[in-house]
């Protein structure tokens, strides 16, 4: 591009098309912006085409941040989430009523509904979505002001100036080396329960501009999957997942219990990471089986056998008469058997005796495992999206080494930095949360949509 060329100009450009990306476009874009999305993948969606539930957890856990993460950031999730869920049901989104999901409440929405919807909003404003093209760059002012970006689209650059730019690329879970430097060394092989283009673009780019990573955070969200992982289609992200590990003991290589798994499943993947070649046996009895896998975990969800699911896709897993039984074939797949057999054992007995006893304590179902037969499987962490990112504010702005907001430029999603540390209170939340702030900060007023 010469001198004498003009630049594209747009009221905003974002980068990232997946549930962040274009939430905060067609928000935008229904207040009149002109609205340019850039997306490095051939699809939009991101890791949110895969996601089915709007949710989080409306109550002082997401104010606290969820134990460590920042509560000025947890808050914005939840004082913006009425307003998301308002805006989505206006539209015809939702595909259920309020149901619980996880350890919150949300409702079953039509996300690819949704993402059309958006595209829809942005393109009726005059806007695009470049798809399969690259932002190199950011383009700043001499007195450091973001204006714009320099994007390589069909191998042809372009620079394109706004008065607003919103990184939201959806973090860098799909980066190896990314998630050994900034969650563990085991990180760098976990499976990838996510799309395969979040490889940390964003905060690259916010680090170009003068923005920094939010401080240490080797959080992460995902689930426990049937180990070897077999995760070659999307449709096996929920189908592998174990959701009633919440109900069931986790042990590691050596045998013994190192987290609190009635905290969530989510919180369990994150502390396997930490753990003896992340691998873990997890070890459940019939009531369990009954009440927690052959049911559906969630409205609007088929419930499925999930050790069977499991084994017919070559996970190592068993269903046993006795809790003994387990000694030999835990042996068998690398985990000290007898050590398990015994913790078991210990923890029943304490569950009835002294449950202030037990370590780690469980804050929820307490409960021996005591019902026959029993189930054993082994489990890895797989990774949708980190938790780490770049530092930003309430206001959905990218802050410098100072903690000043570096002008022009807005973060949302998982490029967003310790909203959620080990805790979670919802990914479609978060991003729904900041894309909507992003809007307001940017100075669109969003017309007011009517209570249905």
């Amino acid at each position: 591009m010469t001198d004498e060329q003009m630049f594209l100009e747009y009221d905003l450009i974002v980068i990232g098309a997946g549930m962040a990306g274009l939430s905060a476009a067609g928000r935008a874009a229904d207040a009149g912006a002109k609205v340019l999305v850039v997306e490095k993948a051939s699809e939009i969606g991101g890791s949110g085409q895969h996601a089915g539930f709007l949710w989080t957890v409306p109550d002082e856990r997401v104010l606290r941040g969820w134990d460590d993460g920042d509560p000025h950031l947890a808050r914005v999730v939840l004082e913006n989430f009425p307003e998301g869920t308002e805006w989505m049901r206006s539209r015809g989104m939702f595909q259920s009523g309020p149901t619980p999901v996880l350890h919150g409440l949300g409702y079953a929405l039509n996300v690819t509904g949704h993402f059309q919807d958006c595209t829809k909003m942005i393109r009726k404003a005059g806007g695009q979505i470049i798809l399969g093209a690259f932002v190199e760059e950011l383009i700043l002012s001499p007195e450091g002001r973001v204006e714009g970006a320099r994007i390589l689209d069909d191998n042809e650059l372009i620079e394109v100036k706004a008065e607003w730019t919103l990184i939201a690329t959806g973090g860098f879970q799909a980066n190896p080396a990314l998630r050994a430097e900034k969650i563990h060394p085991n990180a760098a092989g976990i499976a990838l329960r996510s799309n395969p283009n979040s490889t940390g673009d964003g905060i690259r780019l916010g680090l170009q501009a003068g923005s920094t990573w939010a401080g240490e955070n080797p959080g992460f969200y995902g689930h426990l999957i049937s180990s070897p992982a077999c995760l070659n289609n999307p449709s096996l992200f929920t189908r592998l997942s174990q959701y009633h590990s919440d109900y069931s003991l986790l042990f590691n290589e050596e045998g013994v219990r190192f987290t609190d798994e009635s905290q969530g499943d989510f919180r369990s993947s994150n502390e396997l990471v930490f753990q003896p070649n992340a691998r873990g046996l997890l070890v459940w009895d019939e009531h369990i089986q009954q009440e927690h896998v052959l049911k559906s975990f969630v409205h609007g969800v088929e419930a499925e056998d999930r050790l069977q699911v499991a084994l017919q896709h070559g996970a190592l897993g068993i269903k046993v008469k006795e809790i003994t039984e387990l000694s030999d074939i835990a042996a068998q797949w690398g985990f000290d058997g007898k050590t398990v057999v015994q913790s078991i054992k210990e923890y029943n007995e304490k569950v009835v005796s002294s449950p202030e006893k037990i370590n780690p304590s469980r804050a929820y179902d307490l409960r021996p495992l005591d019902k026959a037969p029993y189930y054993a499987l082994v489990v890895e962490p797989a990774i949708t999206f980190t938790h780490a990112g770049l530092r930003i504010d309430d206001q959905a702005r990218a802050l410098n080494s100072e903690g000043k907001p570096i002008p022009g430029l807005l973060v949302a999603g998982a490029d967003t930095g310790n909203v959620y540390k080990r805790g979670y209170g919802g990914g479609l939340a978060m991003a729904l949360g900041f894309a909507l702030q992003a809007v307001k900060t940017a100075g669109w007023i969003v017309p007011k949509v009517s209570n249905v």
